[in-house]
């Protein structure tokens, strides 16, 4: 059984967070984020990207092997699961992605854009019920917050079982004018690190000029 909880969305975030200065880190296959010069005192590093910056907690690092920039996505995880991948890529473990998407709809419109992933959300799980063995659905939960420079942050986090695994995924969405930001976790077992992790990238965005 699928059960769906919106809650609602609060309006007001500001922030008095100062921006820091920034550097190129450069790897084998060169440059692949900046970040700040010095990290910021809550333990985040912030990166770089052509669509804007973002900060990740300092435990986290950018994975470059699924991190594909020609495909605009680029995921995190802890340094322990790196430790983990780079003994096997095949195993799973908790993760964060983060993108730039289009859609139709202006900043206006972000109620109607938010009704448009929820339906969204809910195809893909009546999908899976049906075409993915053992799948069992739990809930999705949304909610509505404000990123530290005041953008409309929707928050949607949906609970599932796979062969009696117990699975969560979280989806930020950060709303431009007919543009999104998604942060999106997915992760088992203890996702206290993770979901903090997630939110702060979130939270902390900022649009490039």
């Amino acid at each position: 059984m699928l059960a769906v909880v919106v809650a609602a969305l609060f309006y007001g975030c500001r922030t008095n967070r100062q921006d820091s200065a920034v550097a190129i880190i450069g790897g084998a296959d060169g440059p692949t984020a900046v970040w700040v010069s010095e990290p910021d005192t809550d333990g985040t590093h912030r990166v770089e990207k052509d669509f804007g910056t973002y900060e990740v907690p300092d435990g986290f690092v950018e994975d470059a092997v699924y991190s594909r920039r020609q495909a605009g996505k680029w995921f995190y995880v802890s340094q322990a699961d790196e430790k983990k991948l780079a003994r096997s890529r095949n195993q799973f473990v908790n993760n964060i992605s983060v993108n730039m998407g289009d859609c139709p709809y202006s900043v206006e419109e972000h109620e109607t854009f938010r009704y448009a992933i929820l339906r969204q959300l809910m195809m893909q799980t009546q999908f899976f019920m049906t075409q993915v063995a053992n799948y069992e659905a739990g809930e999705i939960i949304g909610g509505g917050s404000c990123t530290d420079a005041g953008d409309i942050l929707y928050t949607f986090t949906y609970s599932y079982k796979i062969d009696g695994i117990a699975q969560t995924t979280t989806q930020h969405y950060i709303v431009g004018n007919q543009k999104f930001v998604l942060v999106h976790e997915t992760a088992r077992g203890d996702t206290e690190e993770t979901d903090r992790a997630a939110l702060r990238i979130a939270e902390s965005f900022r649009w490039a000029d």
